[in-house]
């Protein structure tokens, strides 16, 4: 492919622009991740502790009013699952977007990064792969 220095020169830039946005995007599952699960393991502790009221709840055959107790408590339980589910289901949704936005990045990286020169290629990429290790530990 016949390219001339300037077109060349555009398309390094726009690799490093889109290299930069999808370095941008993926970062954000991180956090993304952190946040959602410090929500479950507080709508999980909280489902625990009226799990452990409803086990330790006498016979429910005595009263009615200790029918009525584990009835709530067992609303609680439900109602806390619920919100779970509600969580989990939005922090999918949202990896998802993250997941396509990243896939459009990089199907736009790919005709860029062709007709980008070797040298500035390897450098992108060696930037890249430097990002990569770094977040993956």
């Amino acid at each position: 492919m016949n390219v001339d220095r300037r077109a060349k020169m555009a398309a390094t830039e726009r690799a490093a622009e889109l290299m930069k946005q999808i370095m941008e995007v993926a970062d954000r599952r991180e956090p993304l991740f952190n946040a959602y699960a410090k929500r479950h393991t507080v709508l999980m502790d909280e489902c625990e502790r009226h799990v452990q009221i409803v086990v330790s709840l006498p016979d429910s055959r005595s009263s009615e009013a200790a029918k009525l107790l584990k009835q709530r408590e067992c609303e609680a339980v439900v109602a806390l699952l619920d919100a779970s589910g509600r969580l989990t289901d939005r922090y999918n949704l949202e990896v998802e977007q993250i997941e396509s936005r990243l896939a459009g990045l990089l199907e736009e990286l790919r005709p860029a990064l062709r007709i980008a020169g070797a040298r500035e290629r390897a450098r992108l990429v060696a930037t890249f792969c430097f990002w990569l290790k770094k977040t993956q530990g």
